[in-house]
């Protein structure tokens, strides 16, 4: 009888972080530029901390998951993309000092690199 009680509890524990991992908020990078490039979020507070894509071309997205790095409700973070070719490790901003709110659970932010290594843009 004592099994039988706790079969439940375990399925609602599995079910529940089945639900809060599947509300972790993503930032993506739309790669619509003439050159291959990567990504990065960077958290700004406690200890910065960053986490990187490899590189991608062009017509294709990659994301991170903020929990990945992690950067937690009230925290900020900056996003960065660089290309392939990019000289002494330069890097071009899509974001900076954003900070996370609640309502960004579940949420996917995807920006958009586009043009060239001498004129590109990134907007969300």
């Amino acid at each position: 009888m004592k099994l039988l009680k706790l079969i439940p509890a375990a399925a609602i524990a599995l079910t529940s972080f089945a639900t809060f991992e599947a509300k972790a908020m993503k930032i993506c990078v739309y790669n619509n530029a003439g050159f291959d490039m990567r990504f990065w979020v960077k958290r700004i507070q406690n200890y910065p901390y960053s986490k990187a894509t490899g590189y991608y071309g062009a017509g294709q997205t990659n994301c991170i998951k903020m929990s990945d790095i992690p950067v937690n409700v009230g925290q900020s973070y900056n996003v960065y993309y660089q290309w392939s070719t990019h000289e002494y490790g330069e890097k071009s901003s899509c974001a900076k000092n954003k900070t996370r709110q609640s309502s960004d659970s579940g949420t996917t932010k995807t920006y958009t690199v586009s043009g060239t290594t001498t004129n590109s843009s990134c907007e969300l």
